[in-house]
């Protein structure tokens, strides 16, 4: 009895940890993790409570929510230098911003009611816009923490100033150091399932909890892609404000279990 309960409480910790404490360790992005958002409810845009981290055109980058005129949250400004499919069709873009900026839209989109968010994982949507029939392959997603901080501007600190799009803009594959957190295991290919802009088409489980303890709320994070194919309009890649799709439980609770099942047989 007293095997089958440490057994219990070693599953129970494993579990606890490979959910929560994902920031820990690089979370490969795999298949798995990519999702079509059924039914249109991811909506895309200025006024939809997104976070925009990468788009083709200005409307909406400024990132600022206001109720009743009043600036309740004032993130860091999107990168609008996504391809068109006009003459570029290749994107090789970053955009930078604070481990409290992504907090405080998830506080504020997704409130506990005490004070905290009910989101425990940042998951990517991509509106897609091609021509019908022409996929989009993703070359790279790559996410970054603690990147350094030696551009000599607002890059170095967004928790404390407000990036510019510009400087979004103009960062490309040209930052250096910082941990990956999290990455794609290879291309991937997104099919063109629904035309029309305005609408988060897929989602993408990053294994990330924004609320882990290990990041602070001046945590630089950055977020780089690569994708190439476009064809047509522009593809926006945000956090949503209206719908997150529930992460599937952890894959350790199930090899906890299984574990437990191992060691009890033996003991009987």
């Amino acid at each position: 009895m007293r095997l089958l309960t440490s057994a219990f409480a070693v599953a129970v910790a494993i579990s606890f940890f490979g959910v929560i404490s994902s920031s820990h360790a690089m979370y490969m992005i795999t298949d798995a993790d990519i999702f079509v958002a059924e039914g249109h409810v991811t909506h895309s845009g200025n006024g939809t409570l997104d976070l925009i981290l990468l788009t083709e055109s200005m409307g909406g980058i400024e990132n600022i929510y206001k109720i009743g005129g009043t600036t309740v949250f004032d993130g860091d400004d999107g990168n609008s230098d996504m391809p068109t499919g006009s003459g570029k069709t290749t994107s090789n873009e970053s955009y930078m911003t604070s481990i409290g900026e992504i907090r405080d839209f998830y506080r504020l989109n997704f409130s506990d009611g005490l004070g905290g968010s009910t989101v425990d994982e940042i998951v990517l949507f991509v509106d897609l816009n091609q021509v019908t029939g022409d996929d989009l392959t993703i070359g790279s997603l790559e996410i970054v923490v603690d990147y350094s901080a030696t551009f000599g501007d607002d890059r170095d600190n967004p928790w404390g100033t407000d990036i510019s799009s510009g400087l979004q803009n103009g960062t490309d594959a040209g930052y250096t150091g910082g941990t990956t957190i999290a990455q794609l295991d290879g291309s991937k290919i997104l099919d063109m399932e629904n035309q029309g802009a305005g609408w988060g088409d897929y989602g993408i489980h990053t294994g990330i909890n924004p609320f882990d303890g290990a990041f602070s709320d001046d945590t630089r994070i950055l977020f780089h892609w690569e994708s190439s194919g476009h064809s047509d309009g522009g593809e926006t890649i945000f956090l949503s404000g209206e719908y997150t799709e529930i992460p599937e439980p952890s894959m350790f609770v199930f090899l906890g279990l299984g574990a437990l099942g191992l060691i009890f047989r033996k003991k009987k």
